[in-house]
Formats: structure tokens, C-alpha cells, sequence
């Protein structure tokens, strides 16, 4: 974090402007394949005897240049003056936990050298083969440099979710078991019903009633249930998604595709749920079931 002047930005009163500020190396957005939505990244010619210049991120365009006008403006990191020259796309910069779309400025690490740094690799080949290269490469410039905490792009990203996927993971298994434990309780509550209301289902098809209406019935008393627990769960949902957003990563917590999803499944639990007693009370049979009242 450097604190960061804006030219043409007035800071509110109590506003702080300490942003987080990171180096980074030529080619560092192409490696990792950030886009550059306007301008360019830095090149080998950003060096320290060359003007500074720096990338900043969405949110910060957002934020401090509203209007658009963001390339060829200055900002002061610290003692020294920077022009802009790219805006990069927003990402999760340091864990999946954390929102992004904070501001975010990037200087050359040759006009702003770090003594600590870490080093980005993208290859063709495996990691077994790309590591031997580099212990090669580094040795070549300074035998006593040290090269530490490798890992690849996919360990570091399960790294970063390791906090959320447990409680997750156990969400996940509350959330199958109170779907089959909600299936059982709709089966069991219809089925006794049924057998309670059989002298009524007798009645219904002496009378003339068809099988197919009792059916229908008994589906159409399911769905009521069904659409009195969808309800009644959007409502819980609401309030629920608050304490959940924290688990949730590059999906919103109101997605669309999603709730319809939950809702198709839970319709369709109901349906299979109430199938058999529905199918139990129009397959009674008058003369049977009277005399066995």
C-alpha cells in the first residue's frame, strides 16, 4: 500500500488514499493473460533513466476518472510523478476472499525495483522441465540467489480456496440432506393422507369420479406444498445469501440460472415425492376399501 495522489481528484474529508501498489515486469499481464483494455502494459524500454509511467485496474478508472479520460493523466505514487499509460481488467489480487474491483496501480519493476519478487513462468512444457531452466538461468546471474515456495498457477488458486471449500463442502451436504429429508417428509405426509382419506377416494369413484381426476388431485395438493416451500425458502435464501456471500467466488449471490435451478429441482423432488401416493389413491379400489372402514 503507497500512498497515491490523483491530478485533478479532490479526496473527501477523512478519505484515505493509501492504495495497494504492486511492481511488475515486462510482459507481466501477457504471462498471466490479464488484459490490457486500454493502452499498453510496460516494456523493456520503462526503465528507471525513462519517464515513470504506470497500469492501473477498473476500479481505479472507475473511481478516480468517472468521465473516461484516464491515459496520458498523472498520478503521484509517493515522491514521484507517474503518467498512465493502461487500464488492466479487475482481478481477485490477493485472496478469493477478499472483494475485487478495488483500486489497484501497477509500476515497472524497472523504474521501481522490489528486492523480494516473485517469478511468473508460462511454457508449452511440463513444470518438471521448465524448473531445471530456470535453476539454470537464475545460477547464471547470481549462483547464491535462492528460488523458493514453487508451485503452479492451478495449486495456488486451490491454495486460496482451501479456507472456503470445507465450509462450503459441509453447506453442501446439510443442503443433500435436507433435500432427502424434505422428499421423506412430503412422501410420508401425503402418503398418510391418503390413508386417511381412502373411504373419501371410495366415495369419489363410486360416485363416478375418475382415477385420473384423483390423481390429479393429489398431484395438484403436492404442488400447493411444494410452492408454500419454495417461498418460504426464497424468503430464508434472502437473508441466508448475506452470511453465504463470503463462500462465493465470481458467482453473484442472486444468479438467475441458479435459483431457477433449485427451484426445478425442488418442484421436481415434490412431484416424484407425491407420485406414488397419488397413484396409491387412484388405483382404490369402492367395494374394498368401504368394507374395510
Amino acid at each position: 500500500m503507497r500512498d497515491v495522489a490523483v491530478a485533478g481528484y479532490q479526496p473527501a474529508k477523512d478519505e484515505s488514499m493509501s492504495i495497494v501498489t504492486d511492481s511488475v515486469a515486462p510482459d507481466y499481464f501477457k504471462t498471466l493473460r490479464i488484459p490490457i483494455l486500454q493502452g499498453r502494459e510496460f516494456n523493456d524500454r520503462d526503465t528507471d533513466t525513462a519517464p515513470c509511467v504506470a497500469v492501473v485496474n477498473q476500479g481505479m478508472a472507475r473511481k478516480y476518472w468517472p468521465k473516461g479520460d484516464v491515459l496520458g493523466t498523472r498520478i503521484q505514487v509517493g515522491k514521484r510523478s507517474c503518467e498512465v499509460v493502461g487500464i488492466d481488467r479487475n482481478i481477485v489480487y490477493r485472496t478469493v476472499s477478499s472483494e475485487d474491483g478495488d483500486p489497484v496501480v501497477y509500476l515497472s519493476m524497472l523504474q521501481d525495483y522490489q528486492p523480494w519478487f516473485s517469478i511468473v513462468l508460462r511454457g508449452a512444457t511440463s513444470v518438471e522441465n521448465l524448473l531445471p531452466e530456470l535453476d539454470r538461468e537464475v545460477a547464471a546471474l547470481d549462483s547464491n540467489l535462492p528460488i523458493n515456495d514453487i508451485e503452479t498457477l492451478h495449486d495456488h488458486i486451490q491454495g486460496s480456496y482451501a479456507e472456503a471449500r470445507v465450509p462450503a463442502e459441509m453447506i453442501a451436504v446439510y443442503a443433500v440432506c435436507s433435500l432427502l429429508v424434505a422428499t421423506l417428509g412430503v412422501y410420508a405426509g401425503l402418503a398418510y393422507s391418503v390413508v386417511e382419506r381412502t373411504k373419501e377416494f371410495a366415495l369419489r369413484v363410486a360416485l363416478g369420479a375418475e382415477r385420473k381426476r384423483i390423481f390429479t388431485m393429489i398431484l395438484r395438493e403436492s404442488a400447493w406444498i411444494a410452492v408454500g416451500g419454495i417461498v418460504i425458502g426464497a424468503a430464508g435464501a434472502f437473508f441466508a445469501v448475506r452470511i453465504l456471500k463470503s463462500l462465493l467466488f465470481g458467482v453473484s449471490p442472486f444468479d438467475p440460472a441458479t435459483a431457477a435451478a433449485a427451484v426445478l429441482v425442488l418442484a421436481s423432488t415434490a412431484t416424484f415425492a407425491a407420485w406414488l401416493p397419488a397413484r396409491r389413491a387412484a388405483s382404490i379400489e369402492p367395494m374394498q376399501a368401504l368394507r374395510s372402514e
